[in-house]
């Protein structure tokens, strides 16, 4: 996708407008229908985000090691690289804009996802704009797993963040670090709220999605580079997660 080109994916319960703003940053503006409340768990793969919106009261929480957080009003949320995010959305239409970007961050900017009050509302318009956004909000909440992490499970995590897209099984990775697959998948969903191949799978999902979005490779090329060996299963899983088919994230050419 060239910074001239735009996409406009229309899902089951959702549109969203994506368009390049420069070589390494997406931005995407979208109207979410949320017909009932729900939980949802995001995660990125090697991508960071800033999200930027203003839920209405009771709208949207998200879960901080202090207990749930309601975000009200003007409000940005920065997330880098493999975070993972819990939110409880109320029913009803959320309108939001969010930049994806592809480049690697500054060793200057957090590396644990935040919100911070976004008065103006103004949406940056490049990487470098993002950038000295995230830098700018000096008050942050920082986003991090209410209950504790185990160190196996961060081990695990470390692993998978760098691996996903190999096709091992749990049980194999398992041994590679010397624990029993049983004792690992039990410690992974106690200290993240989602199991192992949960996480690795929403990961793969991801990737592929930004994977049709800036390189517009075939759909199967797609899904086999972010670690999936079945079409079907891709397809099925892609469907799942983002209401919408592979190829309705992949630009004419």
């Amino acid at each position: 996708m060239s910074s001239e080109t735009s996409l406009t994916v229309k899902a089951e319960n959702y549109v969203s407008k994506f368009s390049f703003l420069d070589s390494s940053l997406i931005r995407f503006d979208r109207i979410h229908r949320f017909p009932s409340s729900i939980t949802e768990i995001d995660v990125l793969p090697g991508l960071w985000s800033i999200a930027i919106g203003s839920p209405d009261p009771g709208q949207l929480s998200v879960s901080t090691e202090d207990g749930p957080f309601a975000i009200v009003g003007p409000h940005m949320v920065f997330i880098p690289p493999f975070s993972i995010i819990n939110w409880d959305v109320s029913p009803g239409l959320f309108e939001f804009t969010a930049l994806i970007g592809l480049s690697d961050l500054p060793s200057d900017v957090p590396k644990v996802p935040f919100i911070a009050i976004h008065e103006t509302g103004l949406i940056p318009e490049s990487t470098e704009e993002a950038i000295q956004l995230v830098r700018s909000k000096s008050e942050r909440i920082f986003i991090r797993q209410q209950q504790s992490v185990s160190v196996v499970a961060q081990k695990m995590k470390i692993f998978i963040d760098e691996n996903y897209h190999k096709r091992l099984s749990i049980a194999e990775i398992a041994k590679k670090l010397g624990y029993s697959h049983s004792f690992l998948s039990r410690t992974f969903k106690a200290s993240y709220g989602l199991s192992i191949n949960e996480y690795r799978t929403k990961l793969r999902l991801f990737d592929a999605q930004f994977l049709l979005l800036s390189k517009s490779p075939l759909v199967a090329s797609a899904g086999f580079a972010s670690g999936f060996s079945d079409q079907g299963r891709f397809h099925k899983q892609f469907r799942r997660l983002f209401h919408a088919r592979p190829s309705q994230f992949r630009p004419e050419k």
